[in-house]
Parts: C-alpha cells; structure tokens; sequence
C-alpha cells in the first residue's frame, strides 16, 4: 500500500484528467481534497518532470547501456565526456524517470 502523499498525487492526477468532465469543486467534494490543495498540486506541476531535459535525459541513458553502472558513475561520465556538471541527486532523479537502475553486485563469500 502506497503512502498518503503518493494517494494524493493519485487524485490530483485524477480530478486533473476529468476536469474537463465535470467540475473541480464536485470531483474534490467526491475525492474528499480541498480545492486548495489541488490548486495547489497545480500550480507547483508535476514535480516528476519540472525541468526536464531530454537532451540531458538521453546522455545519461547512453552511459547507462554502455555501462550498467550507478548513478555517481553517470555524473562522473557525464563531467568527463560531455563536460556537463550536475549534481548526482539530479542524474538519480533522471535515472528514476528513465526507470533504470544499477545492477547489485553479488557480495563475495569469504571462507
């Protein structure tokens, strides 16, 4: 079961969608959320894809399906061949978006 904050987004993405349906008074009364609070969501945007840049956004992905590796391995990649400096939580946000994620090493077993 997803957070309270992830159910709220859930809604707000919904009463978004049908908005056009049927008032937003109605569909917040039904969904039981202020009017506010979806004004709110709103006007902040989907926080998911504020500033997204594709370009950047298919870079980290060719490093990536170059080498499976993490996201302080992108950031580094990305300073050295594209001499593109961002920091490592932004390429995380990206690699989430892209949904892609580094590969676990096995750990070694030690006798």
């Amino acid at each position: 079961m997803g957070s309270a904050h992830q159910r709220k987004t859930l809604i707000f993405k919904t009463i978004d969608e049908l908005c056009y349906q049927y008032p937003i008074s109605h569909l917040c009364k039904y969904f039981e959320v202020s009017r506010s609070g979806y004004y709110a969501w709103k006007k902040l945007g989907k926080p998911y894809y504020k500033n997204y840049d594709k370009d950047l956004a298919s870079k980290i992905l060719l490093l990536f399906n170059e080498r499976k590796k993490g996201y302080r391995y992108i950031t580094f990649q990305l300073k050295r061949k594209y001499e593109i400096t961002r920091n490592p939580k932004t390429v995380l946000r990206y690699m989430r978006i892209l949904n892609i994620k580094s590969p676990i090493r096995k750990k070694k077993f030690f006798h």
